[in-house]
């Protein structure tokens, strides 16, 4: 398959090396086929730039947690926590709105939604570390709703100055 031929080499005199005979036609083929696979990824590329520019994904809000509180005093925002019942139990923020990402995710009835999250102001979702916050965000958005998701969690609100409440 192959012939042999030396190559002088400093240290090591008459080496064998193998060289492999390729007619041109084969190394043209190579290189038509080179080219279109890479057409075929930049078309991909340029597909997936595409729709991912076209995606709206909820990113984690950037307001200050004083302007989320005027929000939500002056009623232009309300604050919904993610959370699981079982962390809501161990304490949550007064004013809050509980809707577990479980249920968002297995689904809630519009209506039922619409009278427990108003959809003419502001939501913003919070749970530990923003995580659970994201993934509410992009459903509830998928649903109509202005959603901002906090990076927040409810010890950071707790500790910024958000109202325990009584449970």
């Amino acid at each position: 398959m192959g012939e042999s031929y030396q190559i002088p080499h400093k240290g090591m005199p008459n080496m064998q090396h193998t060289k492999p005979i390729m007619p041109r036609s084969y190394t043209a083929g190579v290189k038509h086929v080179m080219t279109f696979q890479l057409t075929k990824l930049l078309m991909i590329s340029g597909l997936i730039a595409f729709v991912c520019t076209h995606v709206h994904a909820a990113e984690l809000n950037n307001d200050p947690l004083p302007v989320v509180q005027e929000n939500i005093a002056t009623h232009k925002a309300v604050l919904v926590d993610v959370r699981e019942p079982k962390e809501w139990k161990e304490g949550h923020v007064e004013g809050a709105i509980s809707l577990p990402l479980s249920a968002l995710k297995t689904g809630v009835e519009p209506s039922a939604l619409e009278q427990q999250v108003p959809r003419d102001k502001i939501v913003y979702t919070h749970c530990v570390a923003g995580v659970r916050a994201l993934k509410a965000a992009n459903i509830l958005e998928k649903l109509g709703y202005k959603v901002r998701p906090l990076k927040a969690g409810y010890d950071d609100l707790v500790n910024a100055g958000f109202k325990k409440a009584g449970n």
